[in-house]
């Protein structure tokens, strides 16, 4: 299933979807890096809230975020729908709850209910994160730390759609230069209205040296 133009600026759009944009992530047919789907599952069950929560630190790590939609089966990306007590348990309030005592700074998302031909279906959808990437703050309840640990940044792999912890990858250079980007904008901004001329860009003569995971963690202190 090929990604139209049209579908691909909704992807990028920060504003929240309607339920007709929404329907088209649910039957876009296939998991992307933005894209993860789960087949109906509860939000109310430690297992699964440290689970989705871990795909929303992810998504939140990448340009322009993504979007997390319950109720498509794994693997064969059907869109079975969600029964009614699991659709029920998605609560935005609920959701937010569990994410900010978990995430930090906070993740930004939206928790939609969308129905179509009798199915039900939640989307979050996840903006990418605003200055600083988002880490997980506290592990998950109970026996689930391994889905959830803290300390440890997740994000989307390159290779393969699945979220996972950030190491000396490619992912890792990624998430530092959309982070120092985004310093970087800020900066100017902040010069701007103050009435600070901007300094003159410096002329790149030597290849950046490669980042590592200390870097980052020392670029966040």
């Amino acid at each position: 299933m090929a990604t139209s133009p049209k579908f691909q600026e909704e992807r990028r759009n920060t504003k929240t979807m309607n339920s007709e944009q929404l329907l088209e992530v649910v039957y876009h047919g296939r998991e992307e890096r933005n894209i993860e789907y789960k087949q109906s599952v509860p939000w109310n069950n430690d297992y699964w809230k440290a689970k989705l929560t871990r795909t929303i630190i992810a998504l939140s790590n990448i340009k322009d975020g993504g979007f997390l939609v319950i109720g498509v089966k794994d693997g064969t990306w059907a869109p079975e729908g969600m029964t009614d007590d699991h659709f029920n348990s998605f609560k935005q309030d609920d959701v937010q709850a569990y994410a900010n005592a978990h995430v930090k700074p906070t993740a930004q998302f939206t928790v939609s209910h969308v129905e179509d031909k009798g199915k039900k279906f939640v989307v979050i959808q996840v903006k990418e994160f605003d200055l600083y990437p988002v880490v997980c703050s506290k592990s998950g309840d109970g026996d689930f730390i391994a889905e959830l640990h803290e300390g440890v940044f997740y994000i989307r792999a390159l290779r393969m759609n699945e979220s996972v912890a950030i190491k000396d990858t490619p992912e890792l250079s990624e998430v530092i230069d959309l982070a120092v980007d985004k310093w970087q904008l800020y900066q100017l901004n902040r010069n701007t209205r103050a009435g600070l001329a901007p300094s003159a860009p410096e002329t790149k003569t030597e290849a950046a040296p490669k980042k590592t995971l200390g870097d980052f963690e020392k670029w966040l202190k």
